[in-house]
């Protein structure tokens, strides 16, 4: 049997990214908010990058590291954390892996240079097309890096193409992220989640 702690109040869900090396040199990566349904289950997760505080989760990767290298690991490392309405933190998961949202963070520069400040990252973008015609439809949102296509797979159901996408939204801000989800809602139906 395992017990582990219910964590009651929570107002937030990170995931805190970095690379340890053989040697124990720690390089921080980003954190980001995680997007999950009402059952827990990932989606996505969003960033700021120009509000990313990765002091206050010191010590965890402090512990989790010295940890990896018992282990004799490097490499990526994601942990996922609640937060409560108390500030208070736990670590409630340790992937010792590249995660989901790594490339949401290390998109950080590219992005910024080009002024956008805020990105999502979701693994649920579902738009009808086939990936040829998307891609076509698509080029402007595109080439401006406001969609930032990670990986697609065309697929077909009841005679409909559609392709789904794991992909980076971004924008200077976050309505203009939800604006250009909505844009995407629009004119190609795209199912995705909100903006959270």
């Amino acid at each position: 049997m395992m017990v582990s702690e219910y964590i009651k109040n929570v107002v937030q869900n990170y995931c805190v990214q970095f690379y340890v090396s053989k040697t124990g040199n720690i390089k921080l990566i980003g954190t980001t908010k995680q997007l999950v349904t009402s059952e827990g289950n990932y989606i996505g997760g969003t960033i700021h990058y120009r509000e990313i505080e990765m002091n206050r989760f010191s010590e965890m990767i402090a512990a989790i590291s010295q940890y990896a290298l018992q282990q004799q690991y490097f490499g990526v490392i994601g942990f996922d954390v609640l937060e409560d309405k108390d500030g208070n933190l736990y670590v409630i998961d340790v992937n010792f892996r590249v995660n989901g949202s790594n490339p949401l963070c290390l998109q950080r520069h590219t992005l910024l240079n080009l002024g956008k400040e805020v990105a999502k990252y979701s693994s649920n973008y579902r738009l009808l097309g086939s990936l040829e015609s998307i891609l076509v439809n698509l080029k402007v949102e595109l080439d401006n890096k406001e969609l930032m296509i990670l990986s697609a797979l065309e697929k077909s159901e009841s005679e409909q193409i559609y392709t789904e996408i794991y992909g980076i939204i971004s924008g200077t801000t976050i309505e203009e992220i939800q604006q250009t989800e909505h844009k995407l809602n629009c004119s190609l139906n795209v199912n995705s989640w909100e903006f959270v």
